[in-house]
């Protein structure tokens, strides 16, 4: 038996849990992608997926071409516990990076590095 690719169980992990952005904000989360932010889901549901923030709002980027996002806020997460913070060499600087489990609503599990700026996002709505 084949295993299954990283982005298709995202895709089937995200279906309670995810919405579909409208054109202008897909844009923008689209724009933000183009940067490496190092911001991302490590392992767990949705693992390989990339962390995002548009406005002041964190989301998992399930799809980046479908717009299929799964917002990191009191309506989809249970729980979520600090882990450990690390400074990483990142070109010439180092840049600090959170790590978190998190328990969405629909029972799902996760693990995230995410930067300061999507960890402040990430709070902002808990």
């Amino acid at each position: 038996m084949e295993p299954i690719e990283a982005s298709v169980l995202a895709v089937n992990a995200a279906k309670k849990l995810a919405v579909v952005l409208g054109p202008v904000a897909l844009k923008e989360v689209k724009n933000y992608l183009l940067g490496n932010h190092g911001s991302k889901v490590k392992m767990g549901d949705y693992a390989d997926c990339k962390i995002a923030r548009f406005g002041d709002t964190a989301c998992i980027v399930v799809d980046s071409n479908g717009g299929e996002v799964v917002l990191l806020d009191r309506d989809n997460v249970e729980s979520y516990s600090f882990i450990k913070e690390k400074k990483r060499m990142v070109g010439l600087k180092y840049k600090t990076y959170f790590y978190y489990n998190i328990k969405f609503k629909n029972g799902q599990k996760s693990y995230i590095r995410i930067s300061r700026k999507n960890q402040t996002a990430f709070l902002q709505h808990m």
